[in-house]
């Protein structure tokens, strides 16, 4: 595994196989940067894990069979993560403690138990990422995480598309097709602007409950069974 810390740590590592070990593939830690590009991580604990970093910039990378995340960001870390494929690892990219990274273009799919969770009061922008079928839910919003979400697809997962529990958020612009149950709401109070939600299987596309509140705007629905 390759580990980068501390301040002024900032290296370019492009291009590298690292696989089947213990530990993560690439971690970046104690407030370094760095590049990280056209990395093939596979069967590590985790992929790449960004902790405490400040702005490395993580793109095109293919991480795919860990252990537990694909990509983690997590201990109050920033930094840009663009263009990556994660694939068929239990959690694909998981976000947590406060961390407010920057998403943009990443492939999702075909993790066993999601594809991306927000979690624990983390935020951060997600643009134009897609979300597809994962075993589980396509995208978690849960425990104060308050994420902004615009132009993201979210298609084809066997669990809700996007599910909010305890949380806030905004969802604008994005387009939810054919999961489970494309958007699920539990006491949360998000905002959902402009989105189109269209062939849901089983059901309505849109469920609130327990004690949710949030506004719901200029969203279109079609093609669900119910909703």
């Amino acid at each position: 595994s390759i580990l980068v810390i501390g301040h002024h740590a900032a290296p370019i590592v492009t291009g590298n196989r690292i696989h089947h070990g213990r530990m993560h593939g690439i971690v970046v830690v104690q407030h370094a940067s760095g590049s990280y590009a056209e990395n093939i991580i596979f069967s590590m604990n985790t992929g790449i894990a960004l902790l405490t970093s400040d702005s490395p910039v993580v793109t095109e990378n293919h991480v795919f069979d860990s252990v537990e995340q694909g990509i983690l960001v997590a201990e109050h870390a920033r930094g840009r993560v663009l263009r990556n494929k994660v694939e068929f690892c239990p959690q694909g990219i998981v976000v947590t403690s406060a961390s407010t990274p920057y998403l943009e273009g990443n492939y999702v799919a075909c993790n066993t138990e999601v594809g991306l969770l927000v979690k624990e009061q983390a935020g951060g922008v997600y643009y134009e990422n897609k979300m597809f079928e994962n075993n589980g839910n396509g995208v978690e919003v849960k425990w104060d995480a308050d994420p902004y979400f615009e132009s993201n697809a979210v298609q084809g997962n066997e669990g809700y598309g996007m599910h909010f529990h305890r949380a806030m958020g905004t969802v604008a612009r994005s387009i939810f097709e054919a999961n489970h149950t494309n958007l699920h709401i539990s006491h949360s109070n998000p905002t959902i602007r402009a989105n189109k939600f269209k062939s849901c299987e089983l059901g309505p596309s849109i469920v609130i409950e327990a004690s949710s509140t949030g506004l719901y705007e200029k969203n279109v629905i079609e093609h669900a069974q119910n909703g």
